[in-house]
């Protein structure tokens, strides 16, 4: 079935794959905000198509932990969860050292030229030159191509894969922190990292990845459940005893 897209007024013709990625995408990049209702209704009158497909969507999403089927009670986009946005920082923490100690190892003079490339897109950001809803992509880009340098770039995708708490978190770092602070710190910690692997200087890169990974953390900290304590689950782990244990494992690399 074709809809009219009314920015256009072309036809559009959504596949039940369309509409997957573009409401993973709106939750991801919290256009849809965690804790509000999505009805099959308003998504099959949006895209043009009928309900089982966008029951078939919303079962996917609710898989993936992206929205919260409670039956009668509506569907609702999911929470953030604080503990496993943490957990997925420790995973990624451990893998993404163990990837750039073997870039330091195996230096690759193509790898450090696109990283480069990488870097200098990331100061249009910092600069205002380009639309902040992209930095989260050319950030990620910067990452996966270290994975794919090092042959693991399955893994990248799996680890993107339990992400939807930490992207979801990010996103709120990016837009706290003040635009310009916060991507001209990324952009510096970036550098650091690539500096770090030109140079084959393994032993401060344990630190430097796990500063910058846990950094959000640090820049939002307590602020977050004053300012958007709608936004999360509730927890076993408090901010503070992540952040104190983020701390003692700094303060042991």
């Amino acid at each position: 079935m074709q809809t009219v897209n009314q920015d256009t007024q072309s036809l559009v013709q959504y596949t039940t794959e369309d509409v997957y990625q573009i409401l993973r995408q709106e939750i991801i990049s919290l256009r849809l905000l965690p804790g509000s209702v999505i009805t099959e209704v308003a998504v099959s009158k949006r895209f043009g198509l009928s309900r089982t497909p966008i029951r078939s969507v919303f079962a996917k999403l609710a898989q993936e932990g992206l929205l919260d089927l409670q039956g009668r009670k509506g569907t609702f986009v999911s929470l953030i969860n604080l503990d496993m946005a943490e957990q997925t920082l420790f995973l990624r923490t451990q893998v993404e050292y163990g990837v750039m100690r073997y870039i330091c190892l195996h230096p690759d003079p193509i790898l450090f030229a696109n990283l480069k490339k990488n870097l200098d897109v990331q100061l249009q950001f910092a600069d205002g030159l380009l639309p902040a809803d992209d930095f989260y992509r050319v950030d990620s880009d910067f990452h996966a191509m270290c994975m794919e340098s090092a042959g693991k770039l399955r893994l990248w995708q799996v680890i993107q894969g339990m992400d939807v708490h930490y992207a979801r978190y990010r996103r709120l770092d990016y837009s706290t922190s003040g635009r310009t602070n916060t991507f001209s710190t990324l952009h510096d910690q970036h550098e650091e990292l690539l500096d770090l692997m030109k140079g084959r200087q393994i032993g401060p890169l344990y630190r430097s990845i796990t500063e910058h990974l846990y950094s959000g953390m640090l820049r939002i900290g307590s602020d977050l459940f004053r300012n958007y304590n709608d936004y999360f689950s509730p927890s076993s782990r408090s901010i503070n005893d992540i952040l104190r244990d983020f701390k003692i494992q700094i303060n042991e690399s």
